[in-house]
């Protein structure tokens, strides 16, 4: 009985200690402050960096910041760091995107009453692409080959009816001159082609400022070593560039011609012809022109005297002021004509014929008269003073002429065997003659004339048979 006392007081001892000492907790909390939280901030400032997955920044990434009071955007830095000033709201949504790398976008609520917020890295995964299939239809307006430089004529625009000249004009590196001439990245072309076939004698000027540039489906710039070394591959010596011009499958079969002419006072006149005929493998040319200049220019005037003492006709002779006049002129024809010729006999049959001529002829014309006092001391030693009158008159012609015929004949025996035969016949010839006379009347009489005249001829025959197994 005292022991089951005793155990009864002891637990009523326990539970009023820990109900007293919970009073007195209770008491001390009671008696602190309440705990207040901070005001959110009206700005603040959000920065970070872009890293990937090997830990390194990436540079030049677009990061976006939005929120109900905030669009904001900016990129990251040489390190990969991004910092947003002034941001209204610490709620945000921060979206990342870089090339090679997959888009991020995430939602972030930050603590709006801290001045400086730093986010954690944000980590981009590199993204793989396949490209989808791009089809290019068409060629490149230039192709470069081995010895070839190849334009694509449809890529220039021209005016309608424009000449090849007008073409060749529109395209890189190309140089054409007023002449007709062509320069080609710094070098002259010296032939002209067509369909790889020499043209009316190869002349440039004539074939690109006469055949229309509609017709032309490729201009070619090429290296040419010679018809030898196209079929054998064997190359030697310096290149000759040619222009050769390759027409189009739906122009080869047609025909062109111009014709020109003018005429002025003084009988001058100018006058061209060009027509060409092409069928297929056949082709006919022909180009002819001619025209006149007339050369002349007047001239008089006064000239002085003095004296001029010496031994002359038994007495001393003297000079006063004189007058002179004359003047030059005369006139210049020229002209030119060539023929070309090629067809393809039969299946292996090949000819290709050029005849090209041309003349020079300049007629010149000199005249000159002239007089002045002669004052003449007489044996009684009186002096005389009479009139010298001079006249001088001349004429020239020059005459040049040339002819040029070469003959091109192929034949592919077989497979195995082809032959090419190739004359050239040239021939030039010159002819000069000069009249002139001079008269003296008045104090001293005397009559002069003269002439003379020259003919040159150079006959040049050659050919080349080629042949190979």
């Amino acid at each position: 009985m005292i022991k089951h006392l005793s155990s009864c007081r002891f637990y009523k001892a326990v539970i009023l200690t820990i109900i007293a000492i919970g009073c007195f907790t209770l008491n001390v909390f009671a008696q602190q402050p309440p705990r207040t939280t901070p005001p959110p901030l009206p700005l603040r400032e959000i920065s970070g960096i872009v890293k990937d997955t090997t830990d390194l920044g990436i540079p030049g990434s677009t990061v976006r910041l939005v929120s109900d009071k905030d669009t904001l955007v900016v990129g990251t830095n040489p390190d990969g760091i991004f910092v947003f000033k002034n941001v209204k709201s610490a709620t945000y949504t921060l979206s990342v995107n870089s090339l090679g790398f997959k888009p991020m976008v995430g939602k972030f609520k930050q603590n709006d009453a801290i001045p400086r917020i730093v986010m954690d890295p944000i980590i981009m995964n590199g993204e793989t692409n396949s490209l989808k299939e791009v089809v290019i239809n068409g060629t490149p307006s230039i192709t470069y080959k081995t010895d070839t430089v190849e334009y694509k004529a449809s890529d220039y625009i021209v005016r309608e009816n424009a000449t090849v000249d007008e073409l060749l004009k529109k395209m890189e590196g190309m140089e054409v001159g007023n002449d007709g001439s062509v320069i080609h990245q710094g070098a002259a072309l010296t032939k002209a082609k067509i369909n790889g076939k020499t043209y009316l004698g190869g002349d440039v000027a004539t074939a690109i400022q006469n055949l229309p540039a509609e017709i032309v489906d490729k201009i070619q710039v090429v290296d040419d070593y010679g018809d030898q070394a196209a079929r054998t591959g064997v190359k030697d010596g310096d290149p000759e560039k040619i222009l050769n011009i390759v027409t189009r499958a739906d122009k080869s079969v047609g025909n062109t011609a111009n014709i020109a002419g003018g005429a002025g006072n003084n009988d001058r006149y100018e006058g061209s012809l060009f027509a060409t005929r092409l069928n297929g493998n056949q082709s006919l040319g022909i180009n002819a022109r001619l025209n006149n200049t007339v050369n002349g220019v007047a001239n008089s005037g006064s000239n002085g005297g003095g004296n001029n003492n010496g031994g002359g006709r038994g007495g001393n002779n003297g000079g006063g002021g004189g007058n002179s006049s004359g003047g030059s002129g005369g006139t210049t024809n020229s002209g030119n004509g060539a023929f070309s010729f090629r067809d393809q006999l039969s299946k292996k049959v090949r000819v290709n014929a050029n005849y090209r001529y041309n003349f020079n002829n300049v007629n010149s014309l000199n005249s000159s008269a002239s007089q002045r006092p002669v004052a003449t001391r007489l044996p009684d030693g009186t002096q005389q003073t009479s009139t010298l009158f001079i006249e001088s008159n001349s004429e020239g012609d020059n005459d040049n002429k040339g002819h040029n015929f070469n003959f091109e004949l192929e034949y592919d025996i077989d497979s195995n065997n082809y032959m090419r035969f190739s004359p050239t016949i040239n021939y030039t010839s010159a002819l000069t003659s000069r009249q002139s006379t001079y008269f003296q009347t008045g104090a001293v009489f005397q009559n002069q004339t003269s002439s003379s005249s020259g003919k040159n001829t150079t006959p040049n025959i050659e050919g080349v048979l080629f042949y190979q197994h």
